[in-house]
C-alpha cells in the first residue's frame, strides 16, 4: 500500500520543466464569503506518495470526499492512480468550486483502497467564514456573484 508523504490545498501549482520541482502557491486554510450559499473558488488538491518498501509500482485506487460542518459525507471522486516506476508518485488534482451553504469547518477526506476497504490518510480542513474586516492567514477570497 502506497503512503501519502504529503497532502495539501492551494490556489495553484507550478511545475518546473527541467527539474520537476513543484512550488505551491496559496496553501488554502480559509475562505472567505461575502455572503452564503456560495461556490469555493476552484483549488488544487496535491498529494504525494511513497510506494511499498518491496518496490511495488502498481496501481491503485484513491476515493476523495467531502466533510460538511455537520459531518456529513458526500463523495467527491474515486479514481486510480496509474502504476508508474519510482518509488515516488505525485498526483494533483483541480477540485472543481464546491458549493457551501453556511460557516463552519469544511474537510476534504484522502482515503486509500486496501483489500477492498478504504482507508483515511488525511482529512484537509477548509474553513468557510463570512467576511469580517481582518483576513485571516491563508485565506482565499470566494468571487461574489449567484452560486452557479
Amino acid at each position: 500500500m502506497p503512503r501519502l508523504t504529503y497532502a495539501l490545498i492551494c490556489t495553484d501549482e507550478i511545475v518546473d520543466k527541467e527539474t520537476s520541482a513543484v512550488s505551491f502557491i496559496r496553501v488554502a486554510e480559509v475562505v472567505h464569503f461575502a455572503r452564503l450559499p456560495g461556490q469555493v473558488p476552484p483549488l488544487v488538491l496535491a498529494l504525494a506518495f511513497e510506494r511499498g518498501p518491496e518496490g511495488d509500482t502498481g496501481a491503485f485506487n484513491l476515493r476523495l470526499s467531502r466533510m460538511g460542518p455537520d459531518g456529513a459525507l458526500s463523495p467527491l471522486i474515486i479514481f486510480t492512480v496509474p502504476s508508474a516506476p519510482g518509488p515516488n508518485q505525485r498526483v494533483s488534482l483541480r477540485l472543481a468550486g464546491m458549493t457551501v451553504t453556511k460557516p463552519g469547518r469544511y474537510a476534504v477526506l484522502v482515503e486509500v483502497e486496501d483489500e477492498g476497504k478504504y482507508l483515511q490518510l488525511a482529512e484537509l480542513p477548509l474553513h468557510v467564514v463570512l467576511r469580517a474586516a481582518s483576513r485571516s492567514p491563508g485565506a482565499v477570497e470566494a468571487p461574489e456573484g449567484p452560486v452557479q
